[in-house]
């Protein structure tokens, strides 16, 4: 996948090949990966509430999520439950240990919750990346053929 960015004229790869929930792949030019961007709860993973926290004097539900057939922590969910947005979530690695951590800032663009800022922090090495969305359009009248599983797997129109 390509992600423009916009103030930079520039456009960078962003690896998805590996969508693997097991072993996501870094991509080498960003933090940001298919995990990442998608930012949704594995199908098959255990999860369980594990309290609740505020961030800047929210409060969030906190949803920690195991592989299957793994003791450790994979991921943590900060959830709002006013708006089902997730704030921050961390993703760990072998031992627990602490790998990334993605916070979100959310937009309302007509019914639509969008990201307005994205930043994602690697712990070895220190590594930042922000995402910030600007001009976002929601439901600007493209057909739906542009949207089937043939023209998003080969990129054509048909």
């Amino acid at each position: 996948v390509w992600l423009y960015l916009p103030d930079l004229r520039q456009a960078l790869r962003i690896t998805i090949a590996g969508q693997d929930a097991q072993r996501p792949k870094r991509n080498a030019d960003m933090l940001l990966g298919f995990e990442q961007l998608g930012g949704r709860l594995l199908e098959d993973a255990p999860r369980a509430l594990a309290g609740r926290e505020p961030i800047d004097g929210t409060d969030y539900v906190i949803v920690e999520e195991r592989l299957p057939g793994e003791s450790e922590v994979q991921r943590r969910f900060w959830v709002s439950p006013v708006n089902w947005t997730i704030a921050k979530i961390e993703y760990r690695g072998a031992g627990g240990r602490l790998d990334q951590t993605q916070s979100i800032e959310w937009q309302r663009v007509g019914r639509a919750w969008v990201w307005k800022r994205v930043e994602v922090r690697a712990t070895d090495p220190p590594v930042r990346t922000v995402v910030e969305l600007s001009r976002v359009s929601v439901n600007t009248g493209l057909s739906d053929r542009l949207f089937t599983v043939n023209s998003l797997k080969s990129g054509t129109i048909r």
